[in-house]
């Protein structure tokens, strides 16, 4: 109630205002005549009707907008990757565990995709952290072109990226997957020589009744064999 003193004072000040600025006006066309009082009196009590009606219908609603904005948008901050404007691995994780709820519910399938870039230290060392950022602004933007409408991805660490597969076998999301590592090998970023690089990915199917835990543990394997086995490869369980 406090905070509603100085809104609600500054709005009847105006009222209160306008009211004698109007009688000045028809006075001053001879339209009609008031009282100084009179005027005063109708300033006071119109502005004591008014004034609580716009602040709370008007006012007080336009400022929980902004407020509502202003949360939201530090809301959509807060999952975002700054650098690739992607989810970051907290909204990764937020995504992932809805979807999962909502695969165990309705019983649908569920795919997840590992992705690393191969080598990606080596390209920021020799080739600086600027050239590596790019890497990975390009990467992100090619798996964004794989994605479908219900699919998720992010960012989920500094040179992994999680791609959320509903509905999707792990035979189809392999085979989403390379479509993704073929287009990453004709990638080429120019520096002072040209930059290419190739992905691997792992892919695991969500299982009835495990938690977040026992599968981004079991795609992390699959992760590690693929890169075991070489660069540039796709392994599904």
């Amino acid at each position: 109630m406090q905070q509603a003193i100085k809104p609600l004072a500054v709005i009847a000040a105006i009222v209160f205002l306008a009211t004698i600025a109007l009688a000045g006006v028809l006075s001053f066309f001879e339209l009609s005549t008031f009282s100084v009082a009179t005027v005063a009196r109708d300033g006071l009590i119109l502005a004591l009707i008014i004034s609580p009606s716009v602040y709370w219908l008007v006012l007080l609603p336009a400022s929980q907008g902004v407020g509502l904005r202003s949360g939201s948008e530090s809301s959509r901050l807060a999952i975002t990757d700054p650098l690739t404007r992607i989810m970051n691995r907290r909204g990764v994780t937020i995504s992932l565990l809805e979807a999962m709820a909502y695969a165990e519910r309705y019983e649908n399938a569920l795919s997840l995709a590992m992705i690393d870039i191969d080598q990606f230290d080596e390209i920021n060392n020799r080739h600086g952290r600027e050239i590596g950022n790019k890497v990975l602004v390009e990467i992100a933007a090619i798996i964004g072109d794989a994605v479908r409408m219900p699919d998720k991805m992010g960012r989920y660490g500094g040179e992994e990226f999680m791609l959320i597969l509903p509905a999707t076998s792990a035979e189809d999301a392999k085979l989403i997957s390379e479509r993704i590592a073929a287009s990453v090998t004709e990638l080429q970023i120019q520096s002072d020589e040209k930059v290419c690089c190739t992905v691997s990915i792992g892919v695991a199917q969500f299982r009835k009744g495990e938690d977040l835990e026992q599968l981004m543990s079991r795609v992390a394997d699959i992760l590690s064999q693929a890169k075991k086995s070489g660069n540039n490869t796709v392994l599904a369980e």
